[in-house]
């Protein structure tokens, strides 16, 4: 599970098939925090083969002006004990200008988690390939 969250609000997401993840990656469901909607993207850095966490708003869809500091940890869950738990924190400026975009791109910021290969092979982090 991946937990992105601040005292109030966590986005948890379970992501499957870890060692087959793409640079495409998968989603989490939207979750709306302080009045925008967040969403996780998980994918594998293909240049340098990292675990990587996307942190995105959605408010573009809503307002074609807005601007916010997004700030949290990205926790990936030890299964045999929680407080080995790996956490990374970020803190990164999103805004969205009357600019017009010409890909689907939303507003967001990277979280480089950690080598692929090193998660692989610690069993604590993957159960049944999810993570």
């Amino acid at each position: 599970y991946f937990i992105a969250a601040d005292d109030l609000n966590v986005i948890r997401f379970r992501v499957q098939n870890v060692k087959d993840l793409s640079a495409i990656g998968v989603k989490s469901e939207v979750k709306r925090i302080n009045g925008f909607p967040w969403q996780l993207k998980v994918f594998r850095d293909d240049s340098n083969n990292r675990l990587t966490v996307q942190v995105e708003c959605n408010k573009s869809m809503e307002c074609p002006l807005w601007e916010c500091f997004v700030e949290g940890t990205i926790k990936l869950i030890d299964h045999s004990d929680d407080s080995d738990s790996f956490c990374k924190n970020f803190g990164e400026y999103l805004s969205e200008t009357y600019e017009l975009r010409y890909c689907d791109e939303l507003p967001y910021c990277d979280v480089k988690v950690c080598p692929l290969e090193e998660l692989l092979g610690y069993q604590n982090f993957v159960v049944d390939g999810c993570i």
